[in-house]
């Protein structure tokens, strides 16, 4: 599961004001929790608040982080708490700018000490701004960090546990797999345990549509799209209208299932002769491009496989093939795909900084007013205590721009037929709390984006 480098502890230097923790290091009763929308999970070791006026003749504050065990917690002013491998969190650091702290630390520490500057700053994002043509961006430069914790005891369950497939699949419980048929008058709560699913759907007059919602990753259909019904109900009776009510979801498995798997479920669930609309959020777009693709050409050309041709895959060229099967023959035609904020080229943070991703992607959905899982908070704490690779998870090394699947999709030199609306996005530093979360962002993907997902992404497919 871990790709940790190494065991030597970090050591970080901080100016500021240690703060007293309680108990930490004996996980009793007292024990401070994690601060950062943790629920508490987690135990502080350390704590220090940045910002105190302290002379400069005082000795920096030393945190010492141990990879495999710890993770470092930064409090952003205006943005997210990221919870970090203590690897990512010192590479992090060193990305500032400026050769002091590129070289790994100050002068007279230490090699593996790193020193944590109060502002954060990636040389070139100015430039980078002003290339772009955005004014706001151009004047980006600083982050105030206000804070750092030490944290350990992030994962309370059995050290058996911390596998990458006990991990997703933990997480993958929250949905009943499967679809379901929705209603007009609420999408109240999950879909799981409702009773209300079925095997396939039942088919439709010659010719009619029928409409199915695909989730994201580390959600699920009242998750996504649960807003939809609470804010616009009247949109949702029009388009319950608009398909005579046969409007479905695809409740499915994201992280231990590839967007091939969840496909060829749904594939296995239409009906004869089914015109389908998609509307997709997120991961779910792989999905329907998945569909689209092998609805389109069920009969597969094995030199576009090629991409596939590590044995890693092969579930992956047999759930293809699967899919191949399941619809060829059937006339099923994907008419309409609407995609919001797809990574149809893939998301590098996931690639190489889960730890990030996932916490920023827990603060983009408080910002929505999103409730996040308490699986969400688990599998946080473990990635960021083991650095998880996201190529032992499937539905997220999907993800990836390097994935056989991401390849695959692009290798198709014809478009597919029917039609496409690509909703997308690139977050501005002032237009929803502060500058900060556009800093954050960039300084992790160097390119516009959504903060999930880099916007030029999202056109691909």
């Amino acid at each position: 599961m871990a790709q940790t480098t190494s065991s030597t502890s970090i050591t970080f230097l901080v100016q500021g004001q240690a703060l007293p923790v309680s108990a930490a290091t004996r996980g009793g009763p007292a024990a401070t929790p994690a601060g950062g929308g943790f629920g508490g999970r987690g135990e502080v070791l350390q704590k220090v608040q940045l910002g105190a006026r302290r002379s400069s003749a005082n000795a920096p504050v030393r945190l010492v982080a141990r990879p495999g065990q710890d993770a470092v917690l930064l409090h952003i002013s205006n943005g997210p708490s990221l919870l970090l491998h203590p690897e990512t969190a010192r590479d992090l650091m060193l990305a500032q700018a400026g050769p002091t702290s590129r070289s790994g630390g100050r002068a007279g520490a230490a090699s593996s000490d790193v020193e944590v500057p109060a502002q954060l700053l990636w040389q070139g994002l100015e430039a980078a701004g002003a290339t772009r043509g955005g004014a706001s961006r151009g004047r980006l430069g600083q982050a105030l960090l206000t804070g750092i914790e030490i944290v350990t005891g992030l994962f309370t369950g059995p050290a058996a546990q911390l596998t990458a497939r006990k991990l997703g699949e933990r997480f993958d419980a929250q949905v009943d797999a499967g679809v379901y048929p929705l209603q007009a008058d609420g999408l109240n709560a999950p879909l799981k345990g409702s009773g209300r699913r079925i095997d396939r759907l039942p088919p439709a007059p010659v010719g009619a549509p029928v409409l199915v919602l695909l989730h994201g990753t580390f959600s699920e259909t009242h998750g996504t799209f649960g807003k939809l019904w609470q804010q616009h109900p009247q949109k949702v009776r029009d388009l319950f209208d608009h398909y005579s009510h046969r409007v479905y979801a695809l409740d499915h498995p994201t992280l231990m299932a590839s967007p091939i798997d969840n496909a060829l479920m749904l594939a296995r669930a239409l009906p004869d002769g089914a015109r389908v609309h998609l509307l997709t959020h997120s991961r779910g777009g792989l999905v329907a491009e998945v569909l689209a693709r092998v609805c389109a050409q069920p009969d597969l050309d094995l030199s576009g496989l090629v991409a596939f041709k590590d044995p890693a895959y092969k579930e992956q060229v047999k759930a293809l093939r699967d899919l191949a099967d399941a619809v060829r023959g059937r006339d099923i035609r994907v008419v309409r795909v609407v995609r919001v904020a797809c990574p149809a080229r893939g998301t590098l943070l996931a690639s190489k900084r889960l730890d990030a991703y996932v916490s920023v992607l827990k603060w983009s959905l408080e910002l929505a007013a999103i409730p996040v899982a308490p699986a969400l908070l688990d599998f946080i704490g473990a990635v960021a205590s083991q650095r998880t690779d996201p190529a032992l998870l499937p539905g997220l090394e999907s993800m990836t721009p390097n994935s056989p699947l991401v390849q695959w999709l692009h290798s198709a030199g014809v478009p597919l037929p029917g039609q496409l609306r690509v909703v997308a996005g690139d977050i501005e530093g002032d237009s929803v709390m502060s500058w900060v979360k556009t800093l954050l962002a960039d300084a992790f993907y160097w390119t516009d984006n959504d903060l999930v997902v880099q916007t030029r992404s999202m056109y691909g497919g």
